[in-house]
């Protein structure tokens, strides 16, 4: 996961990343074995810039 998103919290504890999907993390409580999907940010684009 990237440093500047946190994982959400579950049972007290920070969950694991279990699964990248590309768009999407999946991410294990390893307490209660809940599973939730976190969308990942939207990253910019490059742009061309004129010489």
């Amino acid at each position: 996961m990237n440093e500047d998103v946190r994982p959400p919290k579950c049972c007290g504890r920070e969950m694991s990343v279990k699964l990248d999907m590309g768009k999407f993390w999946e991410v294990h409580c390893g307490v209660c074995d809940d599973v939730v999907f976190v969308k990942k940010s939207e990253i910019p684009k490059p742009e061309m810039i004129d010489d």
